[in-house]
């Protein structure tokens, strides 16, 4: 697998920042109250939310370990210009995506689908945006989930330059909105502090999503779900698909969420060397909501057959942009399918990619109701020059 999803600086230095003491979490374990599989629980919080928050720039919502590293300047400063920008993002690009997405697909956004988000890295931002109701997400990409970090080692000149770095890296993530692999193995595994899993918390905090716990999970070859005490290979989970399982709550409600993170190659080979994932998700991800973006076109390969009959087989509803699924993929009469934005070809990145079929269809006379998309995704992330296609199984 080689999606290109965008991870700049800002992602080596939110697993720098992650405060996730090892120790405080397994010492102070989530206090649950009122707890019942319809209605949720009554949110306590705990060391999982303490170090999302931290990392996301959000002051803490009790007293904590973190309250204490909250007042060096270093983080006051940072903690302002995270506000500062996301507030920007917020007004000009998730607030607009929210409102289109609404108009567009108002009973997937309401839908308490699961989720299937392959080739994701580790974008809960968009998957969260889109899907805001789901029961059970999961997210995969090459990337593994790494460690819990010690950020308590960093000296303020540490903090300081990683800080700044952050803000770099944030300015062009809201630029772009997408992740490249390419970067990503010098972003996230640079120090010792290293994983996907900081940036899912930093996503979470600053969706208003809070942390109840965290487990992590391997899957062995039939896809039955272990849990681990690390996410690193060992000899113990060597032949395991290793991952991380967390429990959320959505914003403003007591009901309970799941998130899983796979890190995993999902070409025809390794999911034959390992095929954990693909069975868990036969078993576990049925009628989904799918989603896929900048996503390398790997599922116009012949290299990658066995994850595209996987998403055709489970997903009830599929948005894609081109990079995702071909269009001779869905276009066979057991799919309603609508079209979005504009399309005149792949970026100059895959020149070997042709549908023809896509482009005659934007090309066509009728092409004049296609429906604008009010921001840009995918490679062509530049306002009205991208695309997607609604996909909903007949």
């Amino acid at each position: 697998m080689i999606s290109l999803k965008r991870l700049s600086p800002l992602f080596l230095v939110l697993v720098l920042l992650m405060a996730c003491n090892q120790h405080a979490q397994n010492k102070e374990q989530p206090k649950l109250v009122a707890k019942d599989s319809v209605v949720g629980i009554t949110f306590k919080d705990n060391a999982y939310n303490h170090a999302a928050r931290y990392i996301a720039g959000l002051p803490q919502l009790d007293s904590n370990e973190y309250t204490t590293l909250e007042k060096k300047a270093v983080w006051k400063k940072y903690s302002h210009r995270v506000d500062s920008i996301w507030s920007a993002y917020e007004k000009n690009r998730l607030s607009v995506m929210r409102e289109w997405y609404g108009k567009q697909f108002d009973s997937v956004i309401k839908s308490e689908r699961d989720v299937l988000y392959p080739f994701s890295a580790c974008d809960f931002l968009n998957i969260y945006t889109l899907y805001p109701n789901g029961k059970k997400y999961v997210l995969c990409g090459l990337e593994l989930v790494g460690r819990n970090p010690q950020p308590k080692n960093l000296s303020d000149h540490e903090l300081d330059v990683a800080l700044d770095g952050l803000m770099t890296g944030l300015k062009t993530l809201i630029e772009r909105g997408y992740f490249i692999t390419s970067y990503m193995g010098h972003d996230l595994y640079s120090s010792q502090l290293n994983g996907t899993l900081p940036v899912i918390y930093f996503f979470m905090a600053r969706m208003n999503c809070n942390i109840v716990d965290q487990q992590f999970v391997g899957l062995d070859k039939a896809g039955n779900e272990h849990a681990l005490k690390s996410a690193m290979r060992d000899s113990s989970n060597a032949s395991f698909i290793r991952g991380v399982k967390i429990t959320f709550q959505h914003p403003g409600s007591k009901k309970l969420a799941t998130m899983y993170y796979f890190g995993g190659d999902l070409s025809d080979g390794g999911i034959a060397a390992h095929p954990g994932y693909v069975n868990f998700v036969k078993a576990n991800f049925k009628n989904t909501n799918t989603f896929i973006k900048a996503a390398s076109y790997l599922l116009h390969t012949p290299q990658f057959t066995s994850m595209k009959s996987l998403i055709l087989a489970q997903s009830h509803a599929i948005l894609t942009d081109d990079s995702g699924l071909p269009l001779k993929a869905v276009n066979d009469n057991k799919w309603k399918l609508t079209y979005y934005g504009k399309y005149n070809g792949p970026t100059k990145d895959f020149p070997y990619i042709h549908e023809a079929d896509r482009l005659a269809i934007y090309n066509s006379k009728d092409s004049n109701k296609i429906a604008p998309i009010p921001f840009g995704t995918g490679y062509k992330w530049k306002l009205n020059e991208s695309n997607l296609l609604f996909c909903v199984k007949k």
